[in-house]
């Protein structure tokens, strides 16, 4: 029997805070735990707590993923306009997960 790869570092990290933004997504603030976003990554709490002291710690690090600029393209395609489209689409893919809810009342004290 084969035994299953081990992740560390960034591959690690990727798939927590992914996990973290899928939890958010689907079911709010109130179902981001570190016991969820373990099962949901398949890591353990400790490797959570590790990185992390908080959900709210977590929360951070994944909205700051999630809404940091994108990546702009940095090939020039010698058009103005084709290169805004490079642009467009780059855009358009860092904001593609984006709920057209909110999933976070900001305006509730925590």
């Amino acid at each position: 029997m084969q035994g299953v790869r081990r992740r560390r570092g960034a591959e690690l990290a990727s798939a927590i805070v992914g996990a973290a933004w899928e939890i958010l997504i689907e079911g709010g603030y109130e179902q981001l735990t570190m016991d969820s976003v373990a099962v949901w990554a398949r890591t353990s709490k400790p490797v959570l707590y590790r990185r992390w002291h908080s959900r709210a710690e977590l929360l951070l690090t994944a909205l700051i993923d999630r809404i940091l600029p994108p990546k702009f393209p940095d090939e020039d395609h010698g058009d103005l306009r084709v290169d805004l489209i490079a642009l467009r689409g780059s855009l358009a893919d860092r904001f593609a997960g984006f709920p057209r809810r909110w999933p976070i009342d900001f305006t509730r004290q925590w």
